[in-house]
């Protein structure tokens, strides 16, 4: 059984450790939560812990949990209950990706507005980076593609097939973007140039 174990009211940090005395909450299902399966945990700058299960996205306040799920029909729920990953922009807007698409969480009605349905690209959603300038990336099992939340569109970085299967994704100072894939190796895209080029890694029984 998968459980959640929170790090109650303390920060990490090399000058505390030796000083404090740690305390340890495990949640589960009996004490509210949707699943026991957990996938993503994150916290948001209201201060609220966002637990991502496989039947149901779980907003945690330090006492109660408030659960969302998919609703047939009804647009304005989550695209899925499986959430995969959540980024806060700087603009203090909450991305939530599920397997199914990308959506954008609305405080104050607490509904949701679906951004990006990852059915319509024939595609799974695996997770979200959000880079420098503010810009979304969506991390799909056919590539890695760049979201305009303005007309909801999303366009795919590299007119490739080789970022399929990537993984995760870093930024460095210039701004350039690395990705790893699963079987493509390390794709470096140029921001300058709007090229890319990979590189594979040998197995270590061909060194």
């Amino acid at each position: 059984m998968l459980v959640l174990f929170l790090f109650c009211m303390f920060i990490i940090s090399p000058g505390n450790l030796s000083a404090q005395d740690y305390n340890f909450v495990k949640l589960t299902s009996e004490d509210g939560l949707s699943s026991n399966i957990v996938h993503y945990i994150g916290k948001d700058s209201r201060g609220y812990l966002w637990i991502g299960c496989n039947n149901a996205l779980n907003r945690y306040d330090g006492s109660t949990f408030k659960k969302f799920s998919n609703l047939p029909g009804d647009s304005t729920s989550i695209t899925s209950g499986a959430t995969s990953c959540i980024v806060e922009d700087k603009d203090s807007t909450l991305w939530i990706a599920t397997k199914n698409g990308v959506n954008i969480f609305n405080y104050k009605t607490e509904k949701f507005r679906q951004i990006y349905k990852a059915e319509e690209e024939n595609t799974l959603v695996k997770s979200l980076y959000l880079s420098r300038e503010n810009k979304l990336f969506v991390i799909t099992t056919e590539g890695v593609y760049l979201l305009n939340s303005k007309n909801n569109k999303a366009e795919k970085l590299i007119k490739s097939s080789v970022d399929q299967q990537a993984t995760v994704m870093v930024e460095d100072s210039q701004g350039n973007y690395y990705f790893g894939t699963w079987g493509n190796g390390v794709v470096y895209w140029d921001s300058v140039r709007q090229d890319y080029f990979s590189v594979k890694i040998p197995a270590k029984n061909s060194l």
